[in-house]
């Protein structure tokens, strides 16, 4: 696996320069902006459009797809749509998460994620032509996602501040149900769909002070404020790509934490 910040296919650009980089039909992977100031409604016009004419036809379902095995982690078999996640800004758990749904056509974006080497992203599966990169966004982060998240399917925000306010969660969340955008946030987000976070991990392939890195283990866990349980499954990162292990346990009691964070409807209806 690369841990590199930079790939030879990604491609720095201004932008004020949006335009011009679609003139040749197709975008270059992965777009990266680096300025820091707010995004411009004509500057998203032009992504939102170009992003429309190259994705896939539209499934009518009501999750992103993610790699084979990861199905088990979601109760609905993948992300939903139209909803926020909270999750860890573990990088593989990020894009692990995002994957599967480039390679069948979804554009992806990152903001403020500028530690992430889009290498590594390559190695797990996701696909660069379809994934645009806010390196900087500044005090613009809230700005520039929420408008990403007209134009792509899963915007994934590291914020660079202090959340906006209950009433523009609440407009903001009615606009991913409208487009069916999905927002992953590294951080708490009131409200949740679920919290996404890695239990443990660890690498394989050091010796005694010598060696090299040859795969990563994960256990990923999933706590919905729908489930009374938690969901998890075990993640293997090498060379040869992704694989999910068999656990001896599916799922496991909700932390006592969790469940007080629940509405009381929720936890009238659950008992």
């Amino acid at each position: 696996m690369h841990s590199g910040d930079n790939s030879p296919r990604a491609m720095s650009v201004d932008i004020d320069r949006i335009e011009q980089m679609f003139e040749y039909g197709s975008m270059s992977p992965a777009l990266t902006l680096h300025s820091s100031q707010p995004l411009r409604e004509s500057q998203l016009g032009i992504l939102r459009e170009k992003i429309r004419s190259l994705e896939a036809p539209r499934i009518e379902q009501g999750t992103y797809p993610v790699l084979p095995g990861l199905e088990a982690l979601f109760p609905d078999s993948g992300p939903r749509r139209g909803v926020v996640y909270s999750l860890s800004g573990q990088h593989t758990l990020i894009w692990a998460l995002i994957a599967q749904a480039t390679q069948n056509g979804h554009f992806a974006a990152t903001v403020g994620l500028s530690h992430l080497g889009v290498r590594s992203a390559e190695d797990i599966g996701v696909d660069l032509d379809r994934l645009v990169v806010v390196h900087q966004p500044g005090s613009h982060w809230w700005h520039s996602t929420s408008l990403l998240s007209d134009a792509v399917s899963l915007v994934v925000v590291a914020p660079r501040g202090p959340l906006p306010s209950a009433h523009q969660r609440d407009r903001f969340e009615a606009r991913l149900r409208e487009r069916g955008s999905t927002l992953l946030l590294c951080g708490h987000w009131p409200g949740a769909e679920a919290q996404i976070s890695v239990g443990r991990s660890s690498w394989e392939g050091l010796g005694r002070g010598s060696g090299l890195l040859q795969r990563q283990r994960l256990r990923l866990i999933l706590e919905a404020r729908r489930m009374h349980q938690q969901r998890a499954v075990d993640l293997v990162v090498s060379a040869d790509g992704v694989a999910i292990e068999p656990l001896q346990q599916m799922v496991t009691p909700l932390r006592p934490a969790i469940r007080e964070t629940l509405s009381p409807d929720y936890q009238r209806h659950a008992g």
